[in-house]
């Protein structure tokens, strides 16, 4: 099936994929996403471990082919924006489950910040959001998570995304962007909380979680 996939998308990364395969391409990854990883579906013990099975499957054939893949989306296609927003919301629902790095990184996140201050399309700006609170919210040791949120603030912050609001007349987007920063901060409570338990008497992470929350 994956290789039926990955033709759809044409000569990827030689030349720009097609629209149409990208889209169906998404819509696919969306479905299996939405089958194997929602946790708000129940599913028998059985269901649980063949799906877990078929994660760890896919980790280890052929997340990479899809991690480029979305590169080159996000990098090629940026005319389409029902293309982007799809890629955006397909990267934002599988970085909960594939290694945060592929994604969490300045080839990656200089794409979806760019999204984030687009003028093209709003619902790309929605799309972008919603991918960072994802990106924000990934399942990580607290230590690597206090790193990631700082980088991430950092670099929302100097977008001037949050300066720059027309609270009128993108009340869509401006509620995004609130659950964004919600996200960012309640993660960055939890994981401080965890830290502080498990290294009380340590001041290095103190003073990086209180630079932190200095910026929330």
């Amino acid at each position: 099936m994956l290789d039926v996939l990955f033709t759809a998308l044409g000569d990827i990364g030689n030349k720009p994929p097609s629209k149409n395969g990208a889209e169906i391409f998404l819509r696919i990854l969306l479905a299996v996403d939405t089958e194997v990883v929602d946790r708000t579906i129940e599913h028998t013990s059985e269901v649980q471990t063949h799906n877990q099975l078929l994660k760890d499957t896919m980790r280890e054939r052929c997340v990479n082919q899809l991690v480029d893949a979305w590169f080159f989306i996000l990098r090629d296609l940026s005319t389409y924006s029902n293309c982007i927003s799809l890629c955006l919301d397909t990267v934002g629902a599988y970085v909960t489950w594939i290694d945060i790095t592929l994604i969490a990184n300045n080839r990656f996140m200089s794409l979806i910040l760019g999204y984030l201050t687009s003028s093209e399309s709003m619902a790309v700006r929605e799309s972008a959001s919603e991918c960072i609170k994802e990106i924000s919210i990934k399942g990580m040791l607290p230590a690597d998570k206090l790193a990631l949120v700082e980088q991430l603030w950092a670099a929302v912050e100097s977008s001037g995304v949050l300066s720059n609001l027309d609270n009128e007349n993108e009340i869509d987007f401006v509620i995004k962007l609130s659950r964004l920063v919600a996200a960012m901060a309640s993660t960055l409570i939890v994981a401080w909380n965890r830290l502080v338990k498990a290294s009380p008497s340590d001041s290095g992470i103190s003073a990086l979680s209180s630079a932190i929350l200095s910026k929330l």
